[in-house]
């Protein structure tokens, strides 16, 4: 699925103080430890009233991860791995949490400056916090290391479009699509820089591009009807 995609600038984002020493897997806003209190996070099986059969699947589901993420943590000892410091940041940047995407991505810079399996993550969150300065040092960063890779003109693009240069964007989202075409997070990045210009047409044609390549994701759909 679609790990990534440039989000509206939100006004306010929240704060949160990060030990970052180590890494704890904080419980996202849609987890059963938090909606349905304490009865749910000791495992009782009982249902609240209203919930269907189907719902209680999902939020089992959920708690199945969320124990899987503290067995990494806690018993496995893997807090410090690329993956599952790529794995964190994707799960936090999906639930909104941008702060803590953002930590953990820069935790895996620190780590493995060449590893790119967050680096969509990385950019999309700076890029909608609207982080322009470390989003330009790392779109050099990225080129510098390889100018023909997608990823790395996608920062570019992503730069200017921070910057609200969205013709300019345009053109580095084009060539990143050359260079790696079946990068759909580049296609949904191209579809924005044409939203932003009121270009309609060609912006559905880049999300449905997208919604090709990755079509058990619900990103393409959703910025359709964005």
């Amino acid at each position: 699925p679609i790990s990534s995609s440039i989000l509206p600038n939100f006004e306010s984002t929240p704060q949160i103080n990060i030990d970052t020493s180590a890494i704890h897997f904080q419980t996202t806003p849609g987890s059963p430890f938090t909606f349905f209190g304490n009865k749910q996070a000791k495992g009782l099986s009982t249902q609240p009233k209203g919930i269907s059969r189907s719902s209680g699947k999902i939020i089992e589901i959920k708690e199945q991860v969320e124990q899987s993420f503290q067995n990494l943590y806690q018993k496995h000892d893997l807090s410090q791995s690329p993956d599952i410091l790529a794995l964190a940041a994707t799960r936090a940047f999906n639930s909104y949490n941008l702060a803590l995407a953002l930590h953990y991505c820069q935790l895996l810079y620190e780590k493995d400056p060449l590893c790119t399996s967050a680096a969509c993550i990385q950019i999309a969150t700076l890029t909608a916090l609207g982080h322009k300065r470390p989003l330009f040092r790392l779109a050099h960063a990225l080129v510098d290391a390889d100018s023909k890779s997608g990823i790395a003109w996608y920062a570019v693009g992503c730069y200017y479009y921070a910057c609200g240069k969205f013709d300019l964007s345009q053109q580095y989202f084009w060539r990143a699509t050359r260079l790696d075409p079946r990068n759909a997070e580049c296609w949904i990045a191209f579809g924005c820089a044409f939203a932003a210009c009121d270009e309609n047409d060609q912006a559905n044609a880049c999300f449905r591009s997208a919604q090709r390549l990755h079509s058990g994701s619900h990103y393409p759909m959703l910025y359709i009807g964005m």
